[in-house]
């Protein structure tokens, strides 16, 4: 990264909801993609280690960002089609405003690049 530039980072959470995560990373590894869920000390020791510190307010559940600032929703289609779709895809149908954490297991985070040459860089 270079000096003064931004990280801006979202990771499968491996503990805010088990079972859904297990679910969706199959989901995924049937389309070809290999995906390590990780803990949120996970995800901030990868910050940690890469001598970054995330602004506030740090790792947190990606749906906790901005809630105030939801996009829409697309129109929920017939319930058949809903249930014959894989968990990732049915997720563009959920109300962010709803959410909690278990139905998110995303973390994110975002930051900077330090512009000095610091030894913790």
């Amino acid at each position: 990264m270079a000096p003064g530039s931004w990280l801006v980072l979202s990771h499968l959470a491996a503990d805010l909801n088990r079972e859904g995560t297990g679910a969706m990373v199959r989901s995924f590894q049937r389309r070809g993609p290999a995906f390590v869920p990780r803990t949120k000390e996970g995800v901030e020791r990868f910050f940690a280690t890469n001598g970054l510190h995330p602004v506030d307010p740090r790792v947190i559940p990606v749906h906790r960002w901005c809630p105030d600032r939801a996009g829409p929703v697309p129109q929920v289609p017939d319930p058949e089609y809903l249930a014959s779709l894989d968990l990732i895809d049915r997720i563009k149908y959920h109300c962010i405003n709803d959410a909690t954490d278990s139905d998110v297991s995303v973390y994110a985070a975002i930051a900077p690049k330090p512009r000095s040459a610091r030894a913790d860089t």
